[in-house]
C-alpha cells in the first residue's frame, strides 16, 4: 500500500546532530510508531561509529562528500529496501564479526575495572574518579593500565572504542 503524500518513508539522518546523537534519532525513527528507513550520512569512518548506526537501525551508510550522483544511487538503494554498503563499511562489519563471542566473555575485566572505565567514559579525571570511588589517584591509574593491557589497546581512545565495541559502556 502506497504511504499517504506527504509521509516519508526514508530519511538521511546526519550522525552530528545538536542535542541528541544521529543514532539515537535512528533508533527513534526506525522503530514504530515511524518505521522510516534510515540512511546514516556522516564524515565519520570509525568502526564503532558505523556499527551503532547499523545495530541502532541504519539500512545505509554514505560518508559526506560523494559526488551526487552516488548519493542518488544510494538513495534509491534504501528507497526500495537495498542495504548500500561501502568497502569501509563492510571491513567494519567483518572484523566485528571475527570478534568471538567467546573472547568477549572471557576478558578478565573486574566489577571495579568497569565502574572505572564507566567514569571514565563519562569524562571524569583520575582525580575525580578517586574521589568518587575513595580510591588514591595512583589506584584508578594502576586499574586504568590494567584495563588497557587486558583489552589490548593504547590509550583512553582505544579503550573506549573497545568497551563501545563490547558493549560496556555506550556513547562515550
Amino acid at each position: 500500500e502506497e504511504p499517504p503524500v506527504g509521509e516519508a518513508d526514508l530519511a538521511v539522518v546526519d550522525l552530528n546532530l545538536p542535542g541528541m546523537s544521529g543514532v539515537e534519532l535512528i533508533r527513534i525513527l526506525s522503530a514504530p510508531p515511524y518505521s522510516l528507513r534510515c540512511l546514516a550520512w556522516t564524515a565519520h569512518t570509525q568502526r564503532e561509529v558505523v556499527l551503532a548506526a547499523f545495530k541502532a537501525g541504519a539500512c545505509g551508510y554514505l560518508v559526506k562528500g560523494n559526488p551526487f550522483d552516488e548519493i542518488r544511487k544510494v538513495l534509491n538503494e534504501v528507497a526500495v529496501g537495498s542495504v548500500p554498503i561501502s568497502a569501509f563499511v563492510t571491513r567494519h562489519i567483518l572484523d566485528s564479526l571475527l570478534l568471538s563471542e567467546e573472547s568477549v566473555t572471557n576478558i578478565p575485566i573486574s566489577q571495579r575495572e568497569r565502574e572505572i572505565l564507566r567514569h571514565f567514559a563519562n569524562g571524569q579525571s583520575y582525580k575525580e574518579i578517586a574521589a568518587t570511588l575513595g580510591l588514591s589517584i595512583h589506584t584508578v591509574h594502576t586499574h586504568l593500565k590494567n584495563i588497557y593491557k587486558k583489552l589490548k589497546v593504547k590509550g583512553r581512545r582505544g579503550a573506549m572504542s573497545r568497551a563501545q565495541e563490547l558493549g560496556w559502556i555506550v556513547n562515550p
